[in-house]
């Protein structure tokens, strides 16, 4: 686990869920889905990691953003 990145994203999970639970809206309600843009250089066990330390600060939905150059 990467302890710097969970405190982080533990905390913008929890500012999230306040921010749903002042609204009312099911629109903004925390659903803990996170944007990952990862190098295809970038080695696998590094990816896996920042996975499962997201994982375990309660983003369990994956979302990989992909850029095709032309």
């Amino acid at each position: 686990m990467i302890t710097k990145l969970y405190d982080r994203l533990l905390e913008k999970a929890e500012a999230a869920k306040a921010l749903g639970e002042q609204t009312g809206s099911s629109e903004h309600q925390f659903k803990g889905e996170i944007l990952l843009q990862v190098d295809k250089e970038m080695p696998f066990s590094v990816v896996r990691t920042v996975m499962y330390t997201a994982g375990q600060a309660q983003f369990g939905k994956f979302k990989f953003v992909v850029y095709k150059i032309e």
